[in-house]
């Protein structure tokens, strides 16, 4: 089958984006002699699915393989989608030096990096870059005693940078840690949710919400930030009661609200502070 090549325009340099997004998490791009590879390893079908409809997008009707292999990463059974053309391969090349992630022997790493013409784009279409990533690599874990934190993995630090700007853009603040970027805050994750969130079909493979699909886990997860926010607001109301009444127990809330109707003491009286 003859490969052609995509036409450099903006519909086309969305898809670009995102198949770069895919090679620079859980895919890879390389020559070697006198052939070239790019391909997909993740246990997610709907991934594999969108990573070559992708390709067939871009590229025309290009030949494949599917195989099944341990994860080089996380050891764990994964499918793997591979594409031998040295064509296309150069040409993925233009937009990053390398799509190599994992740091050479000597500690330093490779000079990957996310193509510079992604952050030009609408911010509509960054979202739907940056959605690829958090399919691929992001995960919802629980931080201490917190509330869940969203999580994207990742050691490259030209990358991290990259992800954290992407993410800036939006409104999203994030914190860069040694494994990878971190939403902590409770208003960052729901603009996540609002503005970047997962594909419909991403499943979760391992962790607390293994079995669910990436977007009920961050349902949930919006579900229990609210509850938090709510048992914080309580809090502060009662605490306010007490400060302004000197109350100190529950039988003297009773007392004051014989001489009150006021909801927020009935609250406090009911919550046996």
């Amino acid at each position: 089958m003859k490969e052609h090549y995509p036409v450099i325009n903006y519909e086309n340099a969305v898809k670009i984006g995102e198949l770069c997004i895919f090679l620079l998490t859980d895919g890879y791009a390389f020559l070697r002699y006198k052939d070239g590879r790019i391909g997909l390893a993740n246990c997610s079908p709907t991934l594999h699915k969108k990573f070559r409809n992708l390709v067939l997008s871009l590229f025309g009707k290009t030949k494949y393989q599917t195989r099944s292999r341990l994860s080089r990463v996380s050891k764990r059974p994964c499918t793997e989608t591979v594409y031998y053309s040295k064509g296309i391969v150069k040409f993925l090349l233009q937009f990053s030096p390398t799509y190599r992630k994992l740091r050479y022997d000597n500690g330093e790493y490779p000079p990957a990096k996310i193509p510079d013409f992604i952050f030009n784009l609408k911010l509509s279409d960054i979202s739907k870059i940056l959605r690829v990533a958090f399919d691929c690599e992001g995960s919802i874990c629980k931080h201490g005693k917190k509330h869940p934190r969203i999580h994207l993995a990742c050691y490259h630090p030209t990358l991290k940078q990259g992800y954290q700007k992407l993410l800036n853009k939006l409104g999203i603040r994030c914190t860069i840690e040694p494994n990878g970027i971190a939403i902590n805050r409770a208003l960052d994750i729901k603009k996540f949710a609002k503005f970047i969130g997962f594909s419909n079909g991403v499943i979760v493979s391992h962790g607390q919400f293994k079995g669910l699909s990436k977007n009920e886990a961050l349902k949930l997860t919006l579900s229990e930030i609210a509850k938090s926010r709510c048992r914080e607001w309580e809090t502060w109301e009662i605490n306010m009661l007490k400060k302004k009444y000197r109350i100190v127990s529950a039988s003297k809330i009773a007392q004051e609200l014989k001489r009150s109707t006021s909801s927020v003491i009935g609250k406090a009286l009911r919550l046996g502070v």
